[in-house]
């Protein structure tokens, strides 16, 4: 996967192993949140540096935990910046 501002659908169902409607439900409540905060938003996209942020609870991509015998999780290292 590519350094993308923006994570679409099937990189959600990629990533989290779940099906096209629940990664289209994961999006739209990211970007609720997004909006209650004064953000726009794009429709069936979310910021990868959100995403990371609200899944993973870390500020960097590097910082993925990762499973036992896999190098990566999909996303390359990306800081975020607040």
């Amino acid at each position: 996967m590519q350094n993308k501002l923006f994570l679409k659908v099937a990189d959600i169902c990629e990533l989290l192993e779940v099906k096209q409607t629940s990664a289209y439900e994961i999006i739209g409540n990211l970007n609720k949140e997004l909006e209650e905060q004064g953000y726009l938003t794009l429709r069936g996209k979310v910021p990868t540096k959100y995403f990371v942020k609200r899944f993973y609870g870390v500020e960097d991509t590097c910082e993925i935990p990762q499973e036992e015998g896999k190098t990566s999780v999909g996303i390359p290292c990306l800081s975020v910046i607040s």
